[in-house]
């Protein structure tokens, strides 16, 4: 991310704006079975895709996490926004499980460290899965 940052030109006003760093592709550090694992598309041993409550067999398309972050003009436009968007691929944060709990707990301490380091103004919740109670749950205990 800082040598993608540094190739961003500098301003008039002396400002790097970043327009868009997207992180798709990379592991993400589970705990699983009293052992972490870090986890990306390639751990066919632990991380499948599926649809409709069956597991597909291929290759998952995608990482189990993934982050965006972008720069834009705020809504009254006077001042500028950096949105980081999340994407989670998998349920592991929600499951009713010990397993779960430990994961979900750490979301949560990577949420309150972006929270307390950041001037956050907003957050937005989206699930085909969960409603909104549950992955504000989630997020912020």
């Amino acid at each position: 991310m800082r040598e993608d940052a540094q190739l961003v030109e500098i301003s008039p006003d002396n400002i790097r704006y970043i327009r868009v760093l997207d992180i798709e592709c990379g592991k993400t550090n589970f705990y699983l079975k009293s052992r972490e694992s870090y986890i990306d598309r390639s751990s066919k041993d632990v991380y499948k895709e599926c649809s409709y409550d069956e597991i597909i067999e291929e290759q998952p398309r995608s990482d189990p996490f993934r982050a965006e972050i972008y720069h834009e003009k705020s809504m009254n436009g006077n001042n500028t926004v950096y949105k980081i968007r999340f994407w989670t691929h998998t349920d592991i944060w929600f499951e009713d499980t010990e397993i779960g709990k430990i994961n979900r707990n750490r979301l949560r301490d990577i949420f309150k460290m972006l929270y307390d380091t950041f001037d956050v103004v907003d957050t937005f919740f989206d699930s085909n899965m969960f409603d909104d109670t549950k992955m504000k749950n989630v997020v912020f205990g």
